[in-house]
């Protein structure tokens, strides 16, 4: 299995986590009755820490939005390089640090940590040949 794909599960395995998270930070907070029903009654955000874990969970998502399709790319296209596979390993890295540090609460750490993550996916589509294939 290409590095590319293995730092993908392991990403997989991060928001998994954050979930679950997620659903204990709501079920300690606003009990089990409450958790399991619809939830039409909770408030859309959370204080504290359940609401860094929401915000945690939601960013991770968005990033996931561009490294899984750079990673199908890289597999469809059977690339695998020292740029894509420090890339991913990069934006995987950068992502449990983010995780770890928005959940403590630490603001500028997690925004380095989230450029950390973007640089990661840069250096994947430079792997891949993109932008300039692109253009040729």
């Amino acid at each position: 299995m290409p590095i590319e794909v293995k730092m993908l599960v392991w990403v997989l395995v991060l928001l998994f986590v954050l979930i679950l998270i997620q659903v204990m930070t709501t079920v300690l907070g606003y009990g089990l009755p409450a958790a399991a029903g619809n939830r039409e009654g909770l408030p859309s955000t959370k204080p504290g820490f359940g609401g860094r874990v929401d915000r945690a969970i939601a960013n991770l998502k968005e990033g996931l939005i561009f490294f899984i399709p750079i990673v199908i790319l890289a597999a469809i296209f059977k690339v695998s390089n020292e740029m894509t596979a420090t890339g991913a390993m990069v934006f995987a890295g950068a992502r449990y640090g983010h995780a770890v540090v928005y959940l403590a609460g630490i603001p500028w750490i997690r925004t380095l940590l989230f450029l950390a993550g973007v640089v990661g996916l840069v250096m994947m589509l430079m792997g891949l040949g993109l932008p300039g294939a692109l253009f040729a």
